[in-house]
């Protein structure tokens, strides 16, 4: 019999992810005490604006309503019912209003006709996107398909991909860098890809992938405790409520609420997390309702953010590097960012100043800042220079040396070997010509192929690593 040459493919692969590289940055705060004091020194606080707890909203699948809940929030005339609003506000602590915000947890592309989610009439569009981040609110990665059908299998994802091509979506059509996941339908097996692509967190109504799960004991408490979070990576469960007009269903969260603020103190801090598609027009008023409960409960102690922006506030606090010095009446504080993560956007701290009554109070390096007397000081600071940064090696993909074999010998053996990386998702053996053939083990490394016949095939072997590139 003639000979029949097997050939394979080589594919050299690049991927990118999100980086957790260090961006060069200090802030210089000069605090003039009204005496010069015998010592002084500066603390972090617990929370920002050393708030008690806090309420995190999470709106899903991006509705146009959004921009309603944003004049409520902010203050403003809400297209919902044409009323201007005047806002739900908390303080700084230092006599500063600060508005309620939340995340938008949005997906990319439609899985039944591939179309770009953000030019549909009914979705927020990117100018609207791009509007409420402006105003404080963040944006959360529902993944660039929502479900696991449609597109979703015929553009060949898997769940890595899924999350790093609608980080990359959001971040391209936003500036936006996402940090939290949320994930669609209740799916499982998503959550280790996000913790290996740096996100700070995922979160759910129900699905933990075997991770501890914030809060702890959520079908018994519901509240969330600040000091039980890992510094690393979290799963949040979340309640979640769509129907606004139901009394019996409020009045439940309202409680809860309720319970946040009255578990909470100056040294125990709860977190209470709620997930919606928003309201619709019936239940406008029961949306409004459940808002100034949170409000009305507060007495100004609960801190009303996104998830990342609680997040990356603890984040900073971790991994800032501070110094202070005291000469006479001045306590200088060097803020040095350099070990904080490039990905982060919230930069803002929360200073508390020991040392005597502060008369006033310099910063250098921040977009603005706030005190008090008592030696409460605000530092905001978002970072400008936030992108997803390419990892610097690439990934060498061999589908193995080509073959040749005589029949009556019908089967070969490939060994794939992939270098640059030890963090790979899968594998996809495909015969891209030739007769016909079986691959054994398509989904493995290496693979007998079996039942050849007499000519000439070329097998591929696809990698697709943790980070979602193939």
């Amino acid at each position: 019999m003639k000979s029949n040459p097997l050939k394979t493919v080589s594919v050299l692969l690049c991927f990118c992810s999100v980086s957790v590289l260090a961006v060069a940055q200090n802030i210089s705060v000069k605090v003039n005490f009204n005496n010069a004091p015998d010592s002084a020194s500066t603390r972090f606080t617990d929370l920002k604006y050393n708030k008690e707890s806090v309420f995190s909203l999470d709106i899903d699948d991006q509705p146009v309503n959004v921009m309603s809940i944003l004049a409520y929030f902010q203050g403003g005339v809400a297209p919902e019912d044409g009323i201007s609003y005047p806002g739900k506000y908390f303080t700084d602590g230092c006599g500063v209003k600060r508005p309620f915000a939340a995340g938008i947890a949005m997906t990319a592309h439609s899985n039944y006709n591939d179309n770009d989610l953000t030019t549909a009439s009914h979705l927020l569009s990117v100018d609207q996107l791009k509007k409420l981040v402006k105003a404080g609110f963040g944006l959360q990665n529902h993944g660039f398909y929502h479900e696991k059908d449609g597109y979703y299998i015929t553009n060949k994802f898997n769940e890595a991909k899924n999350i790093a091509e609608g980080t990359n979506f959001i971040f391209e059509k936003t500036g936006f860098l996402p940090r939290i996941w949320t994930t669609p339908s209740n799916h499982t097996g998503y959550n280790t890809y996000v913790e290996e692509q740096g996100y700070l967190a995922a979160t759910s109504q129900g699905v933990t992938d075997g991770y501890t799960s914030q809060p702890v004991n959520m079908w018994t408490d519901h509240l969330a405790d600040l000091s039980q979070f890992s510094p690393s990576f979290n799963v949040f469960l979340r309640d979640f409520n769509d129907d606004w007009n139901n009394t019996a269903k409020t009045d439940e969260l309202k409680l809860r609420v309720t319970g946040l603020k009255n578990k909470s103190s100056a040294t125990a801090h709860k977190v209470y997390r709620i997930g919606t598609h928003s309201y619709n027009a019936n239940n406008w008023n029961g949306f409004k309702s459940f808002i100034d409960h949170i409000e009305s409960v507060s007495n100004n102690t609960i801190w009303v953010a996104s998830l990342q922006e609680v997040l990356e506030f603890l984040e900073v606090k971790r991994n800032v590097i501070k110094t202070e010095s005291l000469s006479q009446n001045v306590l200088t504080i060097n803020l040095d960012l350099s070990n904080v993560s490039a990905s982060n956007y919230f930069r803002d701290m929360t200073l508390k100043v020991d040392g005597g009554k502060v008369s006033s109070v310099e910063v250098t390096g921040a977009d603005s800042f706030s005190f008090n007397a008592d030696g409460l000081i605000n530092i905001y600071k978002k970072n400008a220079n936030v992108s997803p940064v390419p990892k610097a090696n690439k990934l060498i993909v061999n589908a193995g040396t080509d073959v040749i074999t005589t029949l009556p010998v019908d089967t070969v053996l490939f060994k794939g070997t992939v270098t640059g990386t030890d963090s790979i998702a899968s594998y996809q053996w495909t015969k891209v010509s030739g007769g016909a053939a079986t691959i054994t083990s398509p989904s493995s490394a290496s693979t007998t192929i079996t039942g050849l016949v007499q000519g000439s095939y070329v097998f591929r072997l696809t990698v697709t690593d943790n980070g979602g590139a193939t």
